[in-house]
């Protein structure tokens, strides 16, 4: 007989253009997660809506590209402080979930970039 966990759960921090977090695959927002203080929500929402702003340049082609370069430093920054929140709420969560960190892959996103 198989023992069923919380473990079962999972809570992935990613760039979900809605909320930044699904839960089990499905979308949770940070101001449903239970322990989230006001400065925890606040900073992740920032972070979202950074997100959006950073990843506007890779949905040009090439040329356009050119134009409007992308903040690849910015980037690595954003990917950083991604991970300090997914700590964050790991923390907030306890041994409930699984929590993960999908970081932004800037290489893949610069090929794609080349490729359209």
């Amino acid at each position: 007989m198989k023992a069923i966990t919380v473990m079962d759960d999972s809570i992935v921090i990613c760039d979900y253009y809605e909320t930044g977090l699904l839960r089990n695959g499905e979308p949770l927002s940070i101001e449903n997660l239970e322990g989230a203080d006001e400065t925890l929500k606040s900073e992740f929402n920032d972070w979202r809506d950074e997100r959006h702003e950073l990843m506007k340049p890779f949905a040009y082609t090439v040329g356009l590209l050119a134009l409007y370069k992308p903040c690849l430093a910015e980037l690595k920054y954003h990917n950083r402080d991604g991970l300090e929140l997914a700590k964050r709420i790991r923390a907030v969560v306890g041994n409930d979930f699984k929590v993960y960190y999908s970081c932004i892959d800037i290489s893949i996103l610069l090929e794609q970039v080349k490729n359209k």
